[in-house]
């Protein structure tokens, strides 16, 4: 669920890609204006444009009322965005089932800078106070990512001594992180 500055709120579900206006639910995957009736993930940028990450279809820009789909450069194919974020420099970030992604110059591609971030689950993404991107990654650690470089990886042993193991991130709108 996602509300965007015009005050509309977002939903994304297994049932599509929902806006509720105040009175009335709209269905755009329904009305077959988005490629994919499993959405995963929503994000506004700061220039107001709206960005949906689907499960099964890649990753959709919505602005001028049409969705279009971002490509990417070749493989892997980013067509499971679980998690969208947005670096202080203003690139959009995309977590996938096939490693972190950015959009560059219209088309999704992948941060190659780390092992950990190809081709391997990305889970979430947070936005700390410097603007540095945090991925939750699937082997219970969390890569710290500025532009398409990685400043460092925190392990759950570092943040977790009793064995716990990080599964999400999520940040808050002062750039705190929350690590899960």
């Amino acid at each position: 669920v996602y509300q965007t500055a015009d005050h509309y709120i977002w939903i994304g579900s297994y049932g599509g890609l929902v806006r509720y206006d105040g009175s009335n639910f709209r269905n755009f995957s329904q009305e077959g204006l988005i490629a994919s009736s499993s959405i995963r993930a929503i994000l506004e940028d700061a220039e107001g444009r709206l960005w949906v990450g689907t499960n099964d279809a890649g990753l959709f820009l919505y602005a001028d009322g049409a969705f279009t789909r971002i490509p990417e450069t070749g493989s892997p194919v980013f067509s499971c965005v679980r998690s969208l974020a947005q670096g202080k420099d203003g690139t959009i970030y995309a977590a996938s089932s096939s490693g972190l992604a950015i959009v560059q110059d219209g088309v999704l591609t992948p941060v190659e800078d780390h092992p950990l971030l190809t081709g391997q689950t990305v889970y979430s993404l947070g936005v700390d106070a410097h603007g540095r991107i945090w991925a939750a990654l699937n082997d219970w650690q969390c890569a710290v990512v500025e532009g398409s470089s990685v400043l460092g990886i925190v392990t759950s042993q570092q943040i977790f001594p009793e064995g716990q193991q990080i599964y999400a991130v999520a940040s808050d709108d002062e750039g705190c992180i929350y690590l899960g």
